[in-house]
């Protein structure tokens, strides 16, 4: 579906967007966790996580149409991340030479503790980041962003339209108040950038090439992440998922603009999924998933440390080799068999995530999943 000429452009637009900006906002100790990682993943055929992503708080002042975390919930769980817990990680994520940490929620703005784990991974030596929806921001805040060290801040946006960007956020001038937040933070130095969450409709209706020009206008990243069918979108947009002809098209889209992104252009492992292998989530309530997209938990931060759950991960050779590709947004038999059970009443009872051991396809003898 690549070829090795796409590959490697989108190979340098990732270098450029992740180790040049990042060597130039943070401390040393920064680049060579990058370098170290790097090293091991490419020329020792190691597995390393490149960054990991915690959601701080499940508070949220939006409620999206495909929100992936719309069913999570904390029965059965210990109990919702504390500060002293978020620290604590932050730490082993140091300890285990991850360079980034992006934190989410939820909304993170909504985290009074925020500008503290900002502050504290960037003093840890790593580039802390932010995954926001933009409508909180106000010069005041982000000015403490700054002066925290934060490395760069994501705003999402779903349309260049205001109504549509109403509709799916329920939130009134979601449009206007995220493109002012990236203009604000810009004007105070900040590294700001633009994401999207596209169907197959952005593609028919060419909004896709509207938000890209977007993005262009402003003078900023634009990550672009295809509709994955969990969550609320499991719900809402189950047939809108990108075809082959689209992700083609989407792939072209980003070799010709060395601005745009997906998550399968920024990891260690050249183009692929990062899940689990140079990536980790961590839920409000302590949950580690390989995916946040693949709402199965493969133990608990309140239990274990946060190496000895990525070690259970690995015991799944989708996640210890890789795919070549996002499965849990184009693979139709992934989707079916892996995440439509953790939607199942027989598995969760509709909640989310699920217990790896849990799952219909989790192997006893193996004490893995078998995907």
């Amino acid at each position: 579906m690549k070829s090795k000429s796409n590959s490697i452009k989108i190979i340098l637009s990732m270098f450029k967007n992740v180790v040049f900006d990042g060597v130039r906002k943070n401390k040393p100790s920064f680049f060579l966790k990058l370098v170290k990682g790097y090293l091991l993943v490419r020329l020792a055929k190691k597995q390393k996580i490149q960054y990991i992503e915690i959601m701080t708080t499940y508070a949220c002042n939006a409620r999206c149409d495909h929100c992936s975390n719309a069913h999570y919930d904390n029965r059965l769980r210990k109990g919702m991340l504390t500060p002293k817990k978020v620290e604590d990680l932050i730490r082993q994520a140091a300890a285990m030479s991850i360079p980034s940490i992006v934190f989410l929620g939820g909304e993170p703005m909504l985290d009074p503790n925020i500008f503290k784990y900002v502050k504290l991974t960037y003093e840890n030596g790593m580039m802390a980041m932010l995954g926001s929806n933009g409508q909180l921001f106000t010069r005041e805040n982000l000015i403490q962003l700054k002066e925290a060290h934060v490395s760069k801040i994501v705003i999402t946006i779903y349309s260049t339209n205001s109504k549509e960007n109403d509709q799916i956020t329920k939130l009134p001038n979601y449009l206007e108040n995220a493109i002012n937040a990236i203009k604000l933070g810009k004007s105070l130095g900040i590294n700001m950038s633009l994401k999207t969450v596209v169907n197959r409709k952005h593609f028919e209706s060419g909004e896709i090439y509207r938000i890209v020009d977007l993005a262009r206008n402003l003078g900023v990243w634009l990550s672009i992440n295809p509709v994955v069918p969990t969550g609320a979108a499991y719900d809402n947009y189950k047939d809108d998922i990108l075809d082959e002809k689209l992700q083609i098209e989407l792939d072209a889209l980003i070799c010709k603009n060395n601005f745009i992104t997906t998550h399968l252009t920024s990891n260690y492992f050249g183009y692929g999924c990062p899940a689990g292998r140079a990536y980790l989530g961590i839920s409000a309530f302590g949950d580690v998933i390989p995916c946040f997209f693949i709402p199965i938990s493969y133990g608990n931060v309140w239990d274990e440390s946060l190496a000895m759950i990525h070690k259970r991960i690995l015991k799944t050779n989708l996640f210890k080799e890789g795919a070549k590709t996002c499965v849990a947004a184009y693979d139709r038999k992934f989707i079916n068999a892996v995440i439509a059970p953790c939607f199942s009443n027989n598995v969760s009872n509709g909640k989310v995530p699920v217990n790896v051991n849990k799952h219909p396809l989790f192997n006893v003898s193996n004490d893995r999943l078998d995907i």
